[in-house]
C-alpha cells in the first residue's frame, strides 16, 4: 500500500505568471563537546596493539617455521 498527500494552493493574479515558492525552515543546532579521555584509555589501546603485534608475528613466524620445515624434509625424500 502506497500512501501520499498532495497539497495545492491557488492564487489568483492578474500580474504575470510566475510560480510562488515557500519555505518553511527549522532551526539546527549542532552541539560540540569535547573531553579529554583517561590515561587507562591509552594504555589500554597501546597494550591492545602491542598484543595484536605480537599474536601476529607469531602466526607468522610459525607458518614459516613449519614451512622451512616441510621444504627440507621434501628436499631429504623423508616426506610421505
Amino acid at each position: 500500500a502506497y500512501e501520499y498527500t498532495v497539497h495545492s494552493h491557488t492564487f489568483l493574479s492578474d500580474d504575470i505568471p510566475s510560480a510562488k515558492v515557500t519555505f518553511d525552515l527549522s532551526p539546527i543546532q549542532i552541539l560540540v563537546e569535547d573531553f579529554k579521555k583517561p590515561l587507562y584509555h591509552f594504555l589500554t589501546t597501546s597494550c591492545a596493539i602491542v598484543g595484536g603485534v605480537f599474536t601476529v608475528a607469531g602466526m607468522l613466524d610459525a607458518i614459516l617455521y613449519q614451512s622451512a620445515k616441510l621444504f627440507k624434509k621434501n628436499q631429504l625424500g623423508k616426506q610421505g
